[in-house]
């Protein structure tokens, strides 16, 4: 299944289709006039109950190597410092009710919500959800998994693995020596789902089409994610 991050929508652009709204991001390659650009197209006004739009995201890559390609039709190879990565960000909208799915990786998601924070051209304002981990617990049967931060002086993360791990020692020491909870496995419908504290989800299953994969996470978000939103803010400048 793809990813899928919770945000809760300010403002969003009504674009009709083959109309683009852009941006240029002051993030570009010394010395070079390409910048990096972010772009919305809308896809469909109704898609399985959504307005779908792609953002068409790029990113610079700050790596080095060498590149291979042709310059008039003669084969050559150079060095380079730094290369633009375009990735496309499903953005699944409900507009009425002010929250949207942004469906990409999540270091992807990450930057965009960056950019869109720091730029106007787009005429997008998106926030972040916080989660309230401690209170998760009320609306789930187990952990699978669970993911901590600032264990300890020494110690920034950590993670625990099996069963029952509500009802286990080391995940109550934690607890109360006050690591914070940042992301856990659930089990659902007989699947292991994975949400972290920034209302993002996934999965390691394959869906045949994207509807079930909507129709899943809305579930997720009307059974556990409503009853747990902590506060929604500006919060993703240190994701």
């Amino acid at each position: 299944m793809n990813s899928y991050k919770l945000v809760s929508i300010k403002n969003f652009p009504k674009i009709k289709k083959k109309e683009v709204k852009s941006t240029v991001i002051q993030n570009g390659l010394p010395g070079f006039n390409r910048e990096p650009k972010t772009e919305i197209r809308l896809i469909s006004n109704d898609y399985y109950g959504f307005e779908y739009y792609n953002f068409t995201h790029e990113i610079v890559i700050n790596e080095s190597g060498i590149a291979f390609g042709f310059i008039r039709d003669t084969p050559e190879t150079m060095n380079f410092n730094g290369y633009i990565q375009s990735y496309t960000i499903g953005c699944y909208l409900k507009r009425d009710e002010n929250y949207a799915y942004l469906s990409a990786k999540s270091e992807v998601v990450n930057d965009l919500l960056r950019t869109v924070k720091r730029n106007k051209d787009l005429d997008t304002e998106i926030e972040e959800y916080s989660l309230d981990m401690q209170n998760l617990r009320l609306h789930v049967s187990d952990y699978l998994g669970a993911w901590f931060k600032k264990v300890s002086s020494r110690v920034t993360s950590s993670a625990l693995f099996g069963s029952d791990l509500l009802n286990d020692p080391l995940y109550q020491q934690l607890t109360f020596e006050g690591a914070i909870l940042t992301s856990v496995f659930i089990p659902y419908d007989g699947m292991r789902i994975q949400l972290n504290d920034k209302a993002g989800i996934s999965l390691k299953k394959i869906f045949t089409n994207v509807s079930d994969e909507l129709n899943l996470i809305q579930a997720l978000k009307s059974e556990i994610i409503d009853k747990i939103i902590l506060t929604v803010g500006e919060t993703y400048e240190a994701s």
